[in-house]
């Protein structure tokens, strides 16, 4: 077992953490953190017994852009036999409605659209590939990849 994946199955039994039976809502981008929180979780699912839908919320902000990345998200799941779908929202108009920036806005309904998701799969936790410190963060980053500063 990859000592990663020895850490998070750490991290899940001294926390109590409730995923036994539980679907876990998985955010995926097709970014790094994300494809690799993925491919961690599709190799835990058995011995964590949980079962895995894996969303990627398309923002509508880079419309030539995020097709490449969705497709590369849909066939990471289907090769893991993984449920999948997309969340389609409207940032640019969500931010102009609610006048805030658009950081905050695409975080708003990207946990929206998850807790949606989840609510609709009953019993189903979010997991996300990042967290709300950015600095703990960075230095988790650079940990994994041996850097440590």
């Amino acid at each position: 077992m990859h000592p990663l994946e020895l850490t998070i199955r750490r991290i899940v039994a001294e926390n109590n953490l409730p995923l036994t039976g539980r679907d876990v809502v998985v955010a995926v981008s097709g970014g790094p953190d994300s494809m690799a929180l993925l491919h961690i979780l599709a190799s835990l699912r058995n011995l964590l017994d949980i079962g895995l839908h894996v969303v990627c919320v398309d923002h509508g902000l880079r419309p030539g852009e995020t097709g490449a990345e969705i497709a590369l998200v849909r066939e990471a799941a289907r090769r893991l036999g993984l449920a999948f779908e997309v969340v389609q929202v409207d940032t640019a108009a969500w931010v102009r409605r609610h006048r805030i920036s658009l950081e905050h806005g695409a975080r708003e309904l990207r946990y929206r659209a998850l807790h949606q998701v989840a609510d609709r799969l009953e019993r189903a936790v979010i997991c996300v590939g990042h967290s709300a410190d950015d600095q703990a963060e960075e230095i988790l980053i650079r940990l994994i990849r041996g850097s440590g500063r």
